[in-house]
């Protein structure tokens, strides 16, 4: 493995100017002198940024670890999510009832249906997280991780210690497949909420395996896509209800985001409030979010990764973020973050340009 040199923390810490502070101010909807600049950067953004292999970070905990660690610390005004942890994306909460895990060489990991028909759902055999697929890999670097973290970056910047990471019902869509699940919305609702109830009960059984390493839970991050692609009624029916359960569970995370950079239907979008999450990371339209959840809900986005932080010059980029900012920050509770993970290649001077949009514009309080 290239030898990745990471920069000094105690150094890094020095000019983090108190972003995981602020950041959790914004989180409990204080106000803050400064909307803190967060991204979301994972594989396989971080790779390529370490000089990683895309194969040697998936199978090497620690590679992932010095991608993600260099990243933090060559930008320590700007907190990383989710963070310095093992990423593997869907793979554990798929693989752990059966999907296999494709992966072309240098490719990201991409799970396929374990089955084919609605009915064949019940025979799956519940996942245990410590002997199940990635779940199992997963917690492996999870305990690799606990050893090996540096105190610094989970200090200063609040990763790792007491983190919590899944995917909500989606991943039971990619179970099943995509299209035969949204089929089943229509033909086997009932069957639907079975399966829901049962992929919801693994997952937060994977947060708690998750828990016994990291600590008690304090941040909780809860991916889940298929808003994006279902109408209100099936969101209010099938999902919210079923990411509330995950958050619920623990009662103790200060910090719950929801990350859901898809187009979320305009009047599927308030009801996210009732989700129990903190934060709701997105890539909808700023004053959708600001008119539905400011003030009650941290507004987390919606900046285009590839379209403005890739492409844009520097000064573009930095005018496209004021005018998100000028919607938001006035909302309560606001991260400004890119719309999803950062794009491969994408400059070093263009990310430096996103999170100085945020100088001199203060971030409002907000109703709770």
């Amino acid at each position: 493995m290239p030898r990745v040199q990471l920069p000094n923390s105690s150094d890094a810490a020095s000019r983090s100017r108190s972003i995981f502070s602020r950041v959790m101010a914004a989180n409990r909807q204080e106000a803050v002198a400064e909307v803190p600049p967060v991204v979301w950067a994972s594989e396989p953004f971080l790779s390529g940024y370490a000089g990683i292999g895309r194969q040697e970070y998936y199978e090497s905990a620690e590679a992932k670890y010095l991608a993600q660690a260099k990243f933090q610390l060559d930008f320590p005004d700007i907190l990383h999510l989710p963070g310095v942890a093992p990423d593997f994306g869907y793979a554990p909460e798929t693989s752990a009832w059966g999907s296999p895990i494709k992966q072309e060489e240098d490719g990201p990991l991409v799970p396929l249906a374990a089955v084919n028909d609605i009915h064949d759902l019940p025979a799956l055999e519940t996942p245990d997280p410590w002997s199940s697929g990635y779940m199992a890999t997963a917690l492996k670097d999870y305990a690799w991780y606990a050893e090996h973290m540096d105190p610094v970056l989970a200090d200063e910047w609040g990763h790792f210690t007491g983190y919590g990471r899944c995917m909500g019902v989606e991943s039971g869509a990619l179970v099943l497949g995509y299209e035969r699940y949204l089929i089943e919305l229509y033909e086997h609702p009932a069957l639907i909420h079975d399966w829901n109830k049962r992929v919801t009960e693994a997952n937060i059984a994977y947060v708690q395996a998750q828990e016994s390493i990291t600590g008690t839970i304090d941040r909780l991050v809860v991916t889940d896509h298929l808003p994006g692609q279902i109408r209100r009624e099936h969101c209010e029916e099938f999902v919210y209800p079923y990411l509330r359960q995950i958050f619920d569970a623990f009662p103790q995370a200060n910090f719950r985001l929801y990350h859901n950079e898809n187009l979320v239907p305009d009047d599927a979008v308030a009801a996210i409030a009732d989700m129990n999450c903190t934060v709701f990371m997105f890539g909808i339209e700023m004053d959708i979010a600001a008119e539905h959840l400011g003030g009650t809900v941290c507004l987390m986005g919606n900046v285009p990764p590839i379209h403005v932080v890739q492409q844009l010059e520097p000064d573009q980029i930095t005018q496209d973020c004021k005018q998100r900012l000028s919607v938001g920050a006035g909302a309560g509770g606001m991260l400004l973050c890119t719309a999803g993970g950062l794009s491969p290649g994408t400059p070093a001077e263009h990310i430096r340009a996103f999170a100085d949009s945020v100088q001199g514009v203060p971030g409002a309080g907000g109703l709770t």
